[in-house]
């Protein structure tokens, strides 16, 4: 696979936790790890390997959801009268 040219890794780059595209090494640790005895207390858990994006979505959504709440709000209830 070709690598990506530098100003274009940027664009991809910029927006991750991590700085850095996943690599097949990082899906290998979480395989060892839940093949390990260290998870035997772990039950119905989805976990994400994806260098916080889930993550990162998550809370930009939340931020809009807030910012679209108080919108709403000021104009049903303006004043803060309710």
């Amino acid at each position: 696979m070709e690598a990506f040219p530098e100003s274009e890794a940027r664009v991809f780059l910029g927006p991750m936790s991590m700085g850095r595209f996943g690599l097949p090494e990082d899906i290998r640790k979480v395989t060892l790890f839940l093949a390990s005895a260290y998870v035997d207390r772990v039950t119905g858990k989805t976990i994400c390997v994806d260098g916080g994006q889930a993550e990162k979505k998550n809370h930009r959504l939340q931020q809009n959801l807030s910012e679209a709440n108080r919108f709403y709000s000021d104009r049903l209830y303006p004043g803060g009268e309710k």
